[in-house]
């Protein structure tokens, strides 16, 4: 308690910035979500969204078929616009 005020904190350093909660589940909470992210990602997780993460598994069920990876795909597409941004308009 600081100045007659409760609150918990959630220090996720060196990947996420400590927080302050109301509650001690909220902290933990936190705490558990930050945990899962480097559990499933690695340490890449703490620059993936949960959306940005859902895009990605949605991009290698799309690709797996293809024998694709997610690099392939970005190299294809950035062929694909090399053009584009060399002052080729094209029809």
């Amino acid at each position: 308690m600081i100045r007659g005020v409760s609150f918990f904190q959630c220090d996720g350093r060196p990947h996420y910035t400590r927080k302050a909660f109301a509650t001690l589940d909220a902290a933990r909470k936190q705490a558990d979500k930050w945990e899962n992210t480097r559990v499933r990602y690695g340490t890449a997780g703490r620059y993936l969204s949960e959306k940005d993460a859902n895009r990605f598994a949605e991009a290698l069920d799309i690709l797996a078929p293809h024998g694709a990876s997610i690099t392939d795909a970005a190299r294809h597409h950035a062929a694909h616009l090399a053009p584009r941004s060399a002052g080729d308009r094209g029809p």
